[in-house]
């Protein structure tokens, strides 16, 4: 595993070699290099399976940099890092493919977690082209026909049940007392525009070698029948299984895993649906029950469902968009304390049906009403996610109500925290402001002085004030000359300089456009 780091400052580079640990993460090599010259030329000579990039560079940008990256090496996963949050670099990003967009300065937490996630990725992808090129030889004349079989035995249209006992011998499951089986199906719901359609049989054997590589760990197994180019009929096997809602959660997260896994692989979207844990002689009426079931379902947007003796899925579907929604609009308003009661409030009316079922999408609501306030707050997440609530914390306390409720009770302190410190970088806005009036100002001069960038400091003075940096310059430029113009005899060239004007036309516009009158207008009528 080789990565390149691409970044015009030195500093920078420097802080990424020492931030990632090669050992840990498995890489070999971390090469760096200040230009895109010198990335493509490290191109030309190496493989590199991940590029860090920065995309702000002087001679030539990290985005055009990745274009042809992507279209030499198609593969490589890159990892955009840039100094402020923006829209359209986020969304150029995107369009080019890019894994994932960090803003600087970046974390060792965040800079490991998202290369440790590009690894997995691009070893999934690798794994991928590997079964593509060996699933096929897997493929035996006698395997299909026993699926065959039993994909008809499943259906009623044989009879004969020693289809399943001989690909259960083919597949090695054994025939324990505790077996306990479960019938499902895979839809394909949709397939990516760009997605190739492959052959079926092998498709077949991708989803069923991931599959079986998760549910290993929880002592299962699974075999897949190809019914139509749509849908896959199958049989999961477990032993030393217990009916019960642990056991359940175990197996669901192992599926939830497979199905995010496998959408990704095969470019498709799918639902999967699960029957009841039946014995060996009960799987054929449990499949076919399931069909009947599914046959009067209709999905609402979730990826598993499961098949219960109350004819509806046993995994309840929960919305939170309207109180998403509330939430948000407390954060706007910078009411922390109600933002943290009204979470808590919820947690408390629906006490008697939390489980992890109610907790998963209500952690997703949280979490999109609070990574959409960092954003339009310019807010950067590690300075949120510390101990004791570092990023891993955070995204597993949904398994557990009193923690999540403490996470809440944190975050909502810290945004108070940063409320305040915003507060007082606008008073230092306004009292700079004031005290330079005679002076040329820009924005840029004043974001540097409170050590913002341009874009974010506009953004967040217009948001508690109301108007942007600009017009409070002008209006407080307005006051001083009017008080000067009504207060003393000097001449309207004097006063314009006075209020930091180097043009004297500029400040006769600026002064009639704001109060409608030329100055000398204005000093007659006072």
């Amino acid at each position: 595993m080789k990565i390149l780091a691409v970044d015009d400052q030195k500093i920078v580079l420097d802080l990424i070699r020492s931030q990632v640990d090669c050992q840990v993460l498995g890489i070999d090599e971390l090469d760096i290099v200040t230009s895109a010259d010198a990335a493509r030329e490290k191109y030309r000579e190496y493989k590199y399976e991940i590029m860090l990039c920065d995309i702000e560079m002087p001679a030539e940008d990290g985005l055009s940099l990745a274009k042809w990256v992507n279209e030499f090496s198609s593969d490589t996963k890159i990892i955009f890092l840039t100094s402020h949050a923006d829209f359209n670099y986020v969304k150029e990003a995107i369009s080019i493919h890019g894994f994932e967009y960090l803003l600087q300065p970046v974390s060792k937490d965040d800079l490991e977690r998202v290369l440790q996630n590009a690894i997995i990725e691009y070893h999934l992808q690798e794994k991928k082209r590997m079964l593509e090129k060996k699933g096929s030889f897997y493929q035996s004349r006698e395997e299909e026909v026993l699926r065959r079989g039993v994909l008809s035995w499943l259906l009623s249209e044989n009879e004969d049940e020693m289809f399943l006992k001989n690909l259960m011998d083919f597949c090695e499951i054994g025939s324990c007392d505790n077996l306990v089986m479960v019938p499902f199906t895979v839809l394909i719901t949709k397939r990516m525009v760009s997605s190739k359609r492959m052959e079926r049989a092998l498709q077949r054997f991708i989803l069923e070698n991931i599959m079986n590589e998760q549910l290993y760990s929880i002592q299962g197994k699974c075999v897949l029948m190809i019914k139509n180019d749509e849908e896959y009929a199958g049989i999961l096997f477990l032993t030393d299984y217990s009916h019960g809602l642990e056991k359940r959660k175990q197996l669901y997260d192992k599926i939830s895993i497979i199905q995010k896994n496998c959408d990704m692989l095969l470019g498709i979207e799918s639902l999967y649906c699960f029957g009841k844990e039946v014995v060996k002689r009960e799987v054929k009426s449990a499949y076919q029950s399931l069909q009947k079931y599914i046959s009067h379902y209709v999905p609402k947007g979730e990826k598993v469902m499961w098949e219960t003796d109350e004819g509806s899925p046993m995994v309840k579907e929960y919305s939170f968009e309207d109180e998403a929604k509330l939430w948000h609009e407390m954060l706007t308003m910078h009411e922390y304390n109600q933002f943290c009661y009204s979470i808590w409030n919820m947690l408390d009316k629906n006490k008697e049906q939390i489980n992890v079922y109610f907790m998963i999408p209500f952690h997703q609501a949280f979490s999109r009403t609070l990574l959409r306030y960092l954003i339009e707050c310019n807010i950067p997440s590690q300075e949120i996610f510390k101990e004791p609530w570092d990023y891993s914390t955070y995204m597993n306390s949904y398994s557990n109500v009193e923690k999540f409720r403490e996470m809440v009770h944190y975050i909502a302190g810290v945004l108070a925290q940063k409320s305040d410190e915003c507060e007082d970088v606008i008073d230092i806005v306004v009292k700079y402001i004031k005290e330079h009036v005679d002076e040329p100002m820009s924005v840029s001069e004043i974001a540097d002085y409170v050590c913002r960038t341009p874009e974010s400091l506009t953004k967040l003075f217009r948001k508690r004030t109301g108007y942007s940096i600009k017009e409070a310059i002008v209006h407080e430029k307005m006051e001083m000359a009017k008080m000067l113009l009504t207060k003393t005899e000097m001449t309207v060239t004097l006063i314009a300089d006075h209020v930091g004007y180097e043009n004297y036309n500029t400040f006769i516009r600026t002064f009639k456009a704001v109060e409608k009158c030329t100055p000398l207008e204005y000093r007659n009528n006072s």
